[in-house]
């Protein structure tokens, strides 16, 4: 039977190849991960130069200081990653990255303020959605419930009124034909989770 000590003597010899390794993957990358860092620094410092001089609308809210502060965080996350020899890891942030220099190449084909406005108005009726699932007693919360009871995680009375706040907020905000169109998508995955097909309830529906 293998002692304790020499466990621990393999233990420390296999955390110090690691180490070793790590150091060599790190140098290897070294010429990638200063390029990444300068492209960081760079971004960091474009974003609030290019919105102060910016015509300050919709489009440049969204184009700059989301999908563009997305991808220079995308940058500097990939550089962290590779620096601790992370390349598998960093696959993560380099799909976020990419999909944040799509939405950017889309919004700048034309059309800039209508699809800032499309983004805009789709990621608060997200986040509408999952307010209303954690409100007690509202139809998007039905199934949602039952999944995290199932799970051990209760909704608390607590996260319900946070939910409910931020609903009410949201609905300040969105013209109702625009949450009308919100219920609608809420019934359809309702549907779908009680196997109604989303044609037969489409059907059913009047259009917004």
């Amino acid at each position: 039977m293998v002692g304790l000590a020499t466990v621990v003597r393999l233990f420390r010899i296999a955390h110090f190849l690691l180490i070793q390794s790590l150091a060599y993957a790190s140098e290897q990358l070294k010429p990638w991960t200063n390029l990444l860092q300068n492209l960081a620094n760079y971004g960091s410092h474009l974003i609030p130069r290019a919105y102060s001089s910016s015509g300050k609308t919709l489009g440049d809210a969204v184009l700059i200081g989301v999908l563009l502060r997305q991808l220079v965080a995308m940058i500097d996350a990939i550089e962290i990653l590779l620096c601790r020899s992370a390349v598998h890891a960093a696959t993560l942030q380099l799909r976020a990255m990419f999909e944040a220099s799509v939405y950017i190449d889309w919004m700048l084909a034309g059309d800039r303020e209508n699809k800032a406005a499309y983004y805009y108005v789709h990621n608060l009726l997200r986040l509408r959605r999952w307010a209303m699932r954690v409100q007690s007693g509202t139809a998007e919360s039905s199934g949602f419930e039952d999944i995290m009871n199932k799970a051990g995680l209760p909704v608390d009375e607590t996260l319900g009124n946070e939910g409910k706040n931020q609903a009410q907020e949201i609905d300040r905000v969105l013209p109702s034909k625009v949450r009308r169109n919100s219920r609608r998508i809420s019934r359809l995955e309702k549907a779908e989770m009680v196997g109604t097909s989303r044609l037969e309830l489409l059907t059913s529906t009047v259009s917004i």
